[in-house]
């Protein structure tokens, strides 16, 4: 995997049973790739080139989007036909077992359309009304 933005690059061999955190930007493409394979799916070795337009730390899925990205990429390079919510929830694991967070991220971002808010499978009032902003804040 190589990241455009770290200017970083990194290696994994997933038939190890030692994967560890590395405490960088590849935990997520690590952690899913490493969760996918756990719910028994085999995967074809693969070079990813990372790009990002979420901006980091903003609030809106960063980490999220790098998981389903590197889930859909991971699931075509090895032809493996997996159902969306499946995918995303493979990509929630990953996050809580590997790294950290919530299905509603994971959710939003497989499920999302340009230009069109997501809401996923959360227990809101009819009249709820769901927005996100970037304030650009840290």
């Amino acid at each position: 995997m190589f990241s455009r933005e770290f200017g970083d690059q990194a290696e994994v061999g997933l038939s190890s049973d030692a994967l560890r955190l590395a405490h960088t930007w590849s935990d997520y493409s690590v952690g899913v790739a490493a969760q996918l394979e756990k719910a028994g799916f085999a995967l074809n070795g693969t070079n990813l080139l990372v790009r990002r337009e979420v901006p980091i730390g903003a609030g809106l899925s960063s980490s999220a989007s790098i998981e389903v990205a590197t889930v859909l990429a991971l699931a075509e390079e090895s032809g493996l036909s997996i159902d969306r919510t499946r995918l995303a929830r493979i990509c929630q694991q990953a996050e809580n077992g590997f790294v950290r967070d919530a299905l509603w991220d994971h959710g939003s971002v497989y499920f999302a359309a340009p230009a069109r808010e997501s809401c996923f499978d959360a227990p809101l009032p009819l009249a709820t009304v769901c927005t996100s902003a970037n304030s650009r804040i840290r």
